[in-house]
């Protein structure tokens, strides 16, 4: 493994505005039924590894002191539901929304509105339907390790954020925070893009070419599974795929 370390600021118009999912069930509503509830829950875990997806996969972990700015300059950040603008549930300018850290990561509670649907969110957690926890945010600084020989080994360590256009999020799809595929995708593509620049930068053209050389695996691997998937269904199907192909 080749060990190229960066510990820079990014641009923040280079990537922009990511977002990040946890499922750690501990997403909670307290207090008691027909009282005031609050939304309590780690929006963040430290020393955690991710996996990104996309077409470039790496590496992805957190950093204890990574939102010591948000906490110190106190950013403007707003809960809502699904990263959804028209579902508000707090904000820390309002102080309906605390965050702080501890040993774990970071820790949110939430004050929700009076509303239907700060209401359903509520009984949504109480009965275990919703238990993940996203955040949206830039980061600031980074420090990646590069594996030239496996591009997938690649780790992104975040080492600051900043949360000013950011917000965290109860979320119904804790396997990704946007519940419209092409949003993912859009996001996946990002992530990937990022990081294969980020490596052309660390590596030059051999990192160039390792990236490029899995990314034609992977769609030579995936082409053979579609041959093979519609080799069966074909056979299933009483047809011989072999004379279909003759002919």
């Amino acid at each position: 493994m080749k060990d190229s370390r960066t510990d820079r600021p990014t641009r923040a118009a280079q990537e922009g505005i990511v977002r990040r999912f946890a499922t750690y069930d501990e997403i909670r509503a307290e207090g008691e039924p027909g009282e005031k509830r609050k939304i309590v829950g780690h929006a963040a875990v430290f020393d955690r590894e991710t996996v990104i997806g996309g077409w470039l996969p790496f590496r992805e972990v957190i950093r204890a002191g990574a939102f010591d700015r948000v906490i110190a300059e106190d950013h403007d950040v707003r809960s809502l539901i699904n990263h959804d603008r028209n579902l508000l549930l707090g904000r820390t300018k309002s102080k309906t929304l605390l965050l702080k850290t501890d040993d774990r990561g970071l820790w949110t509670e939430t004050d929700p509105p009076d509303t239907g649907y700060a209401r359903d969110l509520v009984e949504l957690i109480d009965r275990g339907d919703l238990d993940g926890m996203s955040f949206a945010f830039r980061v600031t600084k980074e420090r990646w390790t590069f594996d030239d020989e496996d591009p997938e080994n690649d780790l992104r360590e975040i080492l600051e954020v900043e949360m000013r256009d950011g917000d965290i999020s109860p979320v119904t799809f804790p396997a990704y925070p946007q519940t419209d595929v092409g949003m993912r995708s859009q996001d996946e593509e990002a992530a990937s893009q990022y990081h294969k620049n980020a490596r052309s930068a660390a590596l030059g053209d051999d990192g160039q070419e390792a990236a490029a050389a899995d990314c034609a695996d992977k769609a030579e691997q995936e082409l053979a599974f579609a041959r093979a998937q519609s080799e069966s269904a074909a056979i299933a199907a009483g047809i011989n795929p072999r004379e279909r192909t003759d002919q």
